[in-house]
């Protein structure tokens, strides 16, 4: 009884390790493509390694990220028709990682945001900004870390976000507090122009 018992388990084992194997093959193997991309003249150019000669020029990230698989497929294409040899990550499956480096990232960003306001965001000093987009020093590893923790949490905080609309009591509320900063810059900018060093 005991050895029926043994010989079941030895079974359920055997047969558990060998669907389990046979899931293994099945299973494709996915190439991680990595697509560099750079912003220069404020265009965002992509390009692949494994395929010298292949560059997607976009006016955005998004309209790259969007377009880049379309027109990556479309050329594969046509390199099995004129029978080119295609490297073999991109015969099997394969998934995109778009990576930027630093000097383009900020360049983007800066363009997008104005200069001041990123190095805000990034909490550096416009001189830093300048010099890390000019290529004249290059940030530490930690700072770029530090400058892509705040960009991340820039985005965070705007997929958060939701939009209402204002109703009456939110308007008059707004309008008081707005005139009454208003009022008071007033003020401060009158009694400065009164001012006078002796």
């Amino acid at each position: 009884m005991k050895t029926n018992k043994i010989s079941k388990i030895s079974e359920d084992i055997t047969s558990s390790y060998d669907s389990r194997a046979s899931l293994a093959q099945n299973k494709k193997k996915v190439s991680n493509i990595d697509v560099l991309v750079s912003y220069v003249n404020e265009q965002c150019i992509a390009t692949i390694e494994d395929l010298p000669g292949f560059v997607i020029v976009e006016d955005s990230l998004s309209e790259i990220q969007d377009g880049f698989s379309i027109a990556l497929e479309h050329h594969l294409d046509l390199m099995r028709k004129a029978k080119v040899l295609i490297p073999d990550k991109l015969n099997d499956e394969y998934e995109l990682y778009f990576k930027m480096n630093i000097t383009s990232l900020l360049n983007y960003y800066g363009n997008r945001f104005g200069n001041t306001s990123l190095a805000n965001i990034i909490n550096v000093t416009r001189k830093q900004l300048y010099d890390y987009t000019v290529v004249k020093r290059k940030p530490r590893k930690e700072q770029v870390s530090r400058i892509l923790d705040s960009l991340h949490e820039l985005g965070k905080e705007l997929l958060s976000l939701n939009i209402h609309e204002i109703n009456d009591s939110e308007q008059g509320l707004l309008n008081f507090y707005s005139n009454k900063l208003y009022r008071r810059n007033l003020k401060l900018s009158e009694s400065n122009e009164n001012f006078k060093v002796v």
